[in-house]
């Protein structure tokens, strides 16, 4: 009687070990939040990281409406800094790709 044939798995990707395996799980917005998140163990950046990308994407693609939004959260805080600050890295990627 002949051997059975193993069955072969499939390696599930890591969740936060590795970036591109995460990204890959994740997807694009969502990845590098929960890979940011496992790594220095602050969870509320699965929220914050994919929050701040798409404000540089968005940005980066209509830059009076990144501005406004940076205006808008100008009252808060820790977030109006940060909020200029990603605007700007926006109009730096459009002038560096465009």
């Amino acid at each position: 009687m002949a051997k059975k044939r193993k069955k072969s798995t499939t390696a599930k990707p890591s969740s936060g070990r590795k970036l591109g395996p995460t990204i890959k799980k994740h997807g694009w917005f969502q990845g590098p939040g929960v890979f940011v998140a496992k790594q220095s163990g602050i969870k509320s950046a699965k929220k914050v990281v994919p929050a701040a990308m798409m404000l540089v994407a968005l940005s980066a693609l209509t830059p009076p409406l990144g501005a406004q939004i940076a205006t808008s959260v100008r009252t808060v805080p820790i977030v109006a800094p940060l909020a200029s600050t990603l605007v700007g890295y926006g109009a730096m990627l459009r002038s560096r790709v465009g």
